[in-house]
């Protein structure tokens, strides 16, 4: 049996082991991964700034353009283009496809976007503003598709092997097994590798957040060239 400061210390350890799992599962389930409150539009006659967040999964997008609505947005990847972006509406994968082509005519109909809160007011024409030099480059930077996916998965496998070591730690405390794997020695092996898999996924996502979403946010109207967020976004809790 193992001695009882032992036990106490394994004890201690899968407690922490298990805090670590669920502020892995928090980080993947909250939408402050990227957050700005400062986006503005490009209007020649208007000041106005819009709010967004959003996490690996959805995030909401503060519309003040043409409604005060809060909308709901999704991400959408492309994996043959090998991008992502945060839309919302009934087709969003024909949206990203339209605005990876270039395509004059690709629209997100805010109408049909789930409001998170407020009533949306909307116009029976759409706004269309006043389009500056600027917005007419067409250097769009999408979120990169193999960095998004590979984030959740280290963030995955991090739940996976952080949840195992604790498992172990409790048991080691009533028990003393013979195989390495499921003793003392694994238990440091699993923690290690989630460990290593939390850095990797921070990594690859500031890597990422510093090309490219730092200068376009990459919800729709940024990619239309509508809104600008260059240099106005940051790195929320959730990736902290």
């Amino acid at each position: 049996m193992v001695v009882k400061p032992k036990r106490l210390y394994l004890f201690g350890t899968g407690i922490v082991s298990g805090l670590a799992v669920a502020m892995v599962i928090l980080c993947l389930a909250t939408e402050q991964w990227v957050v700005t409150d400062s986006a503005k539009w490009k209007i020649q006659i208007d000041e106005r700034t819009s709010a967004i967040r959003y996490g690996l999964f959805q995030g909401v997008l503060q519309q003040t353009l043409s409604t005060n609505a809060v909308l709901q947005i999704s991400m959408m990847c492309l994996f043959k283009e090998n991008i992502c972006a945060m839309l919302c509406g009934p087709d969003t994968q024909t949206l990203l496809q339209k605005l990876y082509d270039n395509d004059p005519n690709a629209s997100q109909d805010d109408g049909k976007c789930a409001a998170v809160r407020g009533t949306a007011v909307y116009h029976s024409k759409p706004m269309r503003p006043v389009l500056t030099t600027e917005q007419n480059d067409n250097k769009k930077q999408f979120i990169n598709a193999g960095v998004w996916l590979s984030t959740i998965l280290f963030l995955v496998l991090a739940i996976a092997f952080g949840s195992l070591a604790t498992m172990l730690g409790f048991y080691n405390t009533v028990s003393n097994p013979i195989q390495w794997y499921f003793g003392i020695r694994g238990m440091y092996m699993y923690n290690s590798v989630a460990i290593c898999a939390i850095i990797i996924a921070m990594c690859l996502w500031g890597a990422m957040y510093n090309m490219t979403i730092l200068h376009d946010i990459g919800v729709f109207y940024t990619l239309k060239g509508q809104l600008d967020s260059d240099k106005k976004a940051f790195l929320g809790f959730s990736y902290w």
